[in-house]
């Protein structure tokens, strides 16, 4: 029973990292350097579009209906705030 758990949660898990609010270094010294902006973005892209290959490949609907609709929230706050 756990296994189709895993398949489904996975997926959500990872795209509550990439679509949640970002946190500044929760605990993490100051000292450290930020990284580059532009070099964050790549990555958070990076990341959604190897995400978005693993919910596509997943064999449930309910995954990619989920997907499509935190997509679609993404697009119109992005779209908003220019």
């Amino acid at each position: 029973m756990g296994s189709w758990v895993r398949t489904i949660t996975t997926p959500f898990r990872k795209a509550c990292t990439i679509f949640g609010p970002h946190k500044d270094g929760g605990g993490k010294k100051q000292t450290q350097q930020r990284p580059n902006s532009a070099a964050v973005v790549q990555h958070v892209d990076a990341e959604r579009a190897k995400l978005h290959g693993e919910v596509m490949a997943c064999a449930y609907d309910d995954v990619q209906v989920m997907w499509s609709m935190l997509d679609q929230a993404r697009i119109r706050d992005l779209s908003a705030s220019s």
